[in-house]
């Protein structure tokens, strides 16, 4: 579900002005959006009620972009490796290494994180499978 300039900038108000719906009308009329106080709630409310649905197909791009996380750390792990084996000056080879072992933590924390996403992603597969049987209906 993509949301709308207009369903955007109502979230974006939403969070900026929590409860002042005056603020958050002013913000919105300065960025082409002028509407009531009923229809900003009204949207409020039909966001909130898709907000389960919203963050599910976030969800399903989740794996490819962990895994693009992954792969851009050992890309950096890598040209660091090179950028070690080139250079000449040992302090700056120290410094190299420094920046190695800074990135492993993260490295480590997206590989612990993996047996979650696969889970995860299997759990939403099962889920689309079952969509697919029965259609929800409104």
């Amino acid at each position: 579900m993509d949301l709308t300039g207009k369903e955007t900038a109502i979230i974006q108000s939403k969070l900026m002005f929590q409860k002042d719906y005056v603020l958050a009308l002013k913000w919105l009329e300065t960025k082409g959006i002028k509407i009531s106080k009923t229809t900003y709630y009204d949207n409020l409310k039909r966001l909130n009620d898709s907000g389960a649905e919203r963050l599910f197909d976030i969800g399903q791009h989740f794996p490819a972009f962990h895994a693009d996380e992954i792969e851009k750390f050992l890309m950096i792990e890598s040209q660091l490796y090179e950028q070690y084996y080139q250079e000449k000056e040992p302090l700056n080879k120290a410094r190299i290494l420094k920046m190695i072992a800074d990135i492993q933590p993260l490295i480590t924390s997206l590989y612990d994180s993996t047996q979650y996403v696969l889970e995860t992603n299997a759990k939403f597969k099962d889920i689309l499978s079952r969509r697919e049987e029965k259609p929800i209906t409104p």
